[in-house]
């Protein structure tokens, strides 16, 4: 057998309101970066990522080796587009303001396309008895090592307003985690499906996004003529995930409707230090439903999942997601304090036609 797909991971791309640089007006303070307690906190994290695909294409093929066992292999590549859009500080730990000081801020954008990173996916089935089905998958990480452009605008500070940003290409590297999945079907009655996996992503290995400038410069700073942008790393120091899933599902012999059920659990990645509005991924629980119905060939399915995850406070003194900080790159501090707490709801549709 043989097999062509696309698909996009699950997953939300993020956004938050953008600070405001304008001049202070007390009259209605939330619309000053002073205020960025309460009005944009997340300005050194994220901004948005506006503008971020991921697309994985699967060539797959799998051959029957023996009597119930399969093995099948995927050859894979992740087309990216990944756009992040944050402030960065210029403070040079020289001044009297202080690392938030937004008179320091930059407003920066790295835009990464990258259509050829490859890997590639084995998974074996085994079917001991007509009510059991075993299977197992391992998934090879993805090494995501592309060019980008990073658009930058100046502070505000009357100590830039002669700089200018000269280049605005980079290298970008980020890893994305190997896979191992797990699991048993079991048909214990007519039309009753029941199935237990156990999947482990090795995020230990994702602990920064890496930026390399090639030759970018800010220019006229004084007392420094011409200053190369360093390397610059957001530090994410990933945890490896665990995730448990259990789902059932029922199709009636009388009618052609089939119902299902699942719940899982899942090792948010995020360890609690480095949380931030970007990477606030902690431990969470889902619960799915499900109904399908068959007509004249087809199979239309309806779903609702929603997840509920563990709340996280984090003390501002012990916050390690720090600034990027091109300028003063040791004199960044820790911008993650705060609670975070995220649940969502999903509602999904599909439609399903056997031609074979």
């Amino acid at each position: 057998w043989g097999g062509v797909s696309f698909t996009a991971p699950y997953s939300a791309t993020l956004g938050f309101p953008a600070p405001s640089y304008a001049p202070c007006d007390p009259a209605a303070p939330v619309h000053c970066l002073d205020t960025a307690h309460t009005d944009a906190p997340q300005r050194y994290s994220l901004i948005n990522q506006e503008g971020t695909r991921l697309v994985y294409l699967d060539l797959a093929l799998s051959v029957q080796v023996l009597p119930g066992l399969l093995v099948g292999v995927s050859l894979q590549n992740l087309f990216v587009n990944f756009v992040t859009f944050s402030a960065i500080s210029s403070y040079n730990g020289a001044l009297s303001s202080g690392p938030e000081d937004p008179e320091y801020d930059s407003l920066a954008q790295l835009k990464l396309v990258d259509n050829f990173n490859p890997s590639g996916k084995v998974g074996i089935i085994y079917s001991p008895h007509r009510m059991v089905r075993l299977g197992v998958s391992y998934q090879l990480p993805f090494w995501i090592r592309g060019g980008g452009k990073i658009n930058v605008q100046l502070p505000t500070s009357s100590l830039y307003e002669k700089s200018r940003v000269e280049g605005d290409s980079a290298d970008v590297a980020i890893t994305l985690p190997m896979m191992l999945r797990a699991g048993v079907e079991v048909r214990p009655l007519e039309g009753l499906r029941v199935e237990l996996e156990v999947d482990w992503e090795q995020w230990s290995a994702t602990q920064s996004i890496q930026v390399f400038p090639k030759d970018i410069f800010i220019l006229n700073i004084p007392s420094i003529d011409r200053y190369r942008v360093p390397t610059l790393q957001t530090p994410l120091n990933f945890q490896d995930s665990v995730t448990v899933r259990l789902g059932a599902e029922h199709t009636f012999q009388r009618i052609p409707l089939t119902l299902r059920g699942g719940y899982l659990f899942e090792r948010g990645a995020t360890q609690q230090a480095y949380a931030s509005v970007g990477s606030m991924d902690s431990d969470k629980h889902v619960i799915t439903l499900g109904v399908g119905y068959a007509v004249a060939g087809y199979r239309f399915d309806l779903m609702v999942a929603r997840s509920f995850s563990a709340t996280r406070v984090v003390d501002f003194r012990e916050s390690k997601s720090l600034q990027v900080n091109p300028i003063n790159p040791t004199g960044a501090v820790g911008v993650g304090g705060g609670t975070y707490h995220s649940d969502y709801t999903v509602f999904g549709i599909g439609a399903h036609k056997s031609f074979f």
